[in-house]
């Protein structure tokens, strides 16, 4: 069984120069990829994308800068020390774990109308047909008959023999004697022969009491050493664990009869049952998905298994959205083969759910990975989003394991404010009075600046330097080190959040007439409470306070995960961001 996933390496493809990405990215289990827009996400994405059965092949236009690269490259490290790579001659990765990428389907459909001399084009936005089956199986079956297979037998042996038929109806059955060759193997005219003879003699003893007195473990001490049949039987006790050891030692013989010299069969009629299970199971899902006024299915077409969408315009897009994220599902499903491990990468789609669309979604990939545990195989789910599960609550997942891509600004330090809010939620459940304290004074506006030594102390552990202890010196300073993020100098994500909180709140607080001041200062459930209450009470809050709120309370509570304040860092980089920040808070009065 393969580990964790701990790293992915990317060299010059699409966006991508060099990326090294650290993870914690675990089987059967949602893994999250974290990164705001423009970070190297779709590029990586692709570079999985364009990974085939024996190297990694990419589209001209996928090539970084549009050159032919010699180091293009994918690696995915586990922490069983394997590194598993592919470039433009091979492909490790496809040899030891199946690889399926679903991304949105739009795009965009030009159409040309000639209206006299001119040409009219027009473009609105399509979805794409989903392929689930690139080529659809030939029709296989194996024309099994329970009469025909008991007409090889003694009459006294044909009523011990099992009807089979729906075994070998079913793809689970046939893969699993696929994956055992000795199930294959003649026991006719062979070293097996004598064995099989004795233990036929044994059986009629048992049921006729002709022979003289024999036990079951005689009888199946005859065949025992017989490995095609022992093989078989491991895997009929599991689909019939009630017939006991003598029936199914003679189903064993009965399907290794009948399997003889049929392997092609039972390959080419696994295919297809798969095949019909695949199609049955998405039509059998569509209905209860669709709430377009259209009719969506799975149908053959040349040769092909696809489901049409109707087009973007023609119906809403959480409709589209879901069905499409779940018909994606199907066919990367419908696309992994047989191997132990597989990966599954979803390339921003979560992102532009619903609430109850998402939940679908959600619901439809745990079963998913449901599925691959089951059977005792992996499945790496790494969902690729903006969106950090830490900060927004629109995912739904009991437990998930989220990393970050990392910064390549260079520009990050860590500032002197992180130890403190990673122990904010310690504090608050081991000492409340210094949580409120150091919540109320320190991390929100407050005139306050006197505290108790308690509160001191705990905040000499957390590494505030002394000229920092006093509210009003840490509120002060939290707020210059606005000045040096908008002079691009390096800053602390941490510290310009506090900053940006504090100066919205105080720039708030300093034009409210002097009897709603207390009123404002004793709200103690967040900056957004505060600024509905100074907004009440005639102060033009600028709309820009309220969406800067998703910025300044990302860094507050930290858990110390690696790469936590990735995320924030890149956000706070964008200099539009910057702008839009040092313009806001300059014009409400802050210098």
């Amino acid at each position: 069984m393969m580990a964790k996933i701990t790293g992915i390496t990317c060299n010059h493809v699409k966006g991508i120069n060099h990326l090294d990405v650290p993870c914690d990215f675990y089987p059967n289990k949602p893994n999250f990829l974290v990164a705001p827009n423009g970070s190297g996400k779709s590029s990586l994405a692709t570079a999985f994308a364009s990974l085939n059965t024996r190297r990694l092949k990419l589209a001209d236009a996928d090539r970084y800068n549009g050159e032919d690269w010699d180091d293009t490259s994918l690696s995915v490290t586990f922490d069983d020390d394997v590194t598993l790579s592919a470039n433009a001659d091979s492909n490790e990765i496809a040899s030891r774990v199946d690889v399926q990428v679903v991304r949105s389907g739009l795009y965009a459909n030009m159409t040309n109308r000639r209206v006299g001399p001119r040409v009219l084009s027009q473009t609105k936005m399509s979805v794409q047909q989903c392929v689930l089956y690139e080529k659809v199986p030939a029709t296989v079956r194996l024309n099994y008959s329970v009469t025909a297979e008991r007409q090889k037998y003694a009459s006294i042996l044909r009523g011990r023999m099992d009807n089979l038929a729906e075994a070998f109806k079913s793809y689970e059955f046939l893969s699993e004697l696929l994956s055992c060759d000795a199930a294959f193997k003649t026991t006719k005219g062979s070293r097996y022969a004598a064995a099989i003879n004795d233990f036929f003699k044994g059986v009629i003893s048992l049921e006729t009491g002709i022979g003289g007195d024999i036990s079951e473990d005689e009888v199946l001490s005859y065949i025992s050493s017989v490995k095609p049949l022992s093989s078989i039987k491991e895997i009929l006790d599991r689909w019939y664990p009630e017939k006991g050891n003598i029936s199914n030692y003679l189903n064993a013989i009965q399907v290794n009869r009948f399997i003889e010299k049929r392997r092609g069969d039972i390959k080419g009629a696994a295919s297809y049952l798969r095949f019909r299970k695949i199609k049955d199971d998405i039509n059998g899902m569509l209905p209860l998905l669709n709430r377009t006024r259209y009719r969506i299915e799975a149908k053959v077409r040349n040769h092909q298994l696809v489901v049409d969408f109707p087009d973007w315009d023609e119906a809403s897009n959480g409709e589209i959205d879901v069905l499409q994220l779940c018909v994606a599902l199907f066919r990367a499903r419908a696309r992994f083969t047989d191997k132990d491990d597989a990966l599954l990468l979803i390339d921003e789609v979560f992102d532009y759910l619903d609430d109850a669309n998402l939940l679908v979604a959600q619901h439809f990939l745990l079963e998913m990975m449901k599925q691959f545990k089951n059977s005792g195989k992996n499945l790496y789910v790494i969902i690729l989003t903006h969106l950090d599960p830490g900060l927004f609550k629109s995912f739904r997942f009991k437990s998930f394991h989220t990393s970050y891509i990392p910064n390549s600004g260079g520009d990050s330090v860590n500032g002197c404010l992180n130890k403190l809010l990673i122990d904010r939620n310690r504090c608050k459940k081991e000492l409340s009075d210094i949580y409120n304290s150091v919540s109320s004074h320190y991390l929100h506006f407050s005139e306050c600046d006197t505290v108790s030594d308690n509160v001191l102390e705990y905040i000499a552990k957390q590494g505030i330097e002394d000229e920092l202890k006093r509210p009003s010196s840490f509120r002060s300073v939290m707020e210059a080190k606005l000045g040096d993020y908008f002079s691009g100098k390096s800053f602390a994500p941490s510290e310009v959040c506090c900053g940006i909180r504090l100066a919205v709140e105080r720039l708030s607080y300093e034009r409210l007439a002097a009897d709603d001041k207390p009123g404002f200062l004793i709200i103690n459930t967040g900056t957004e409470d505060r600024l509905r209450y100074a907004s009440e009470h005639g102060v033009e809050v600028p709309e820009t306070f309220h969406l800067l709120g998703s910025i300044y309370n990302s860094c507050m509570h930290l858990s110390g995960r690696p790469g936590e304040t990735e995320l924030v860092q890149r956000e706070l980089g964008n200099n539009i961001i910057r702008h839009m920040i040092e313009a806001s808070l300059k014009e409400f009065g802050w210098a």
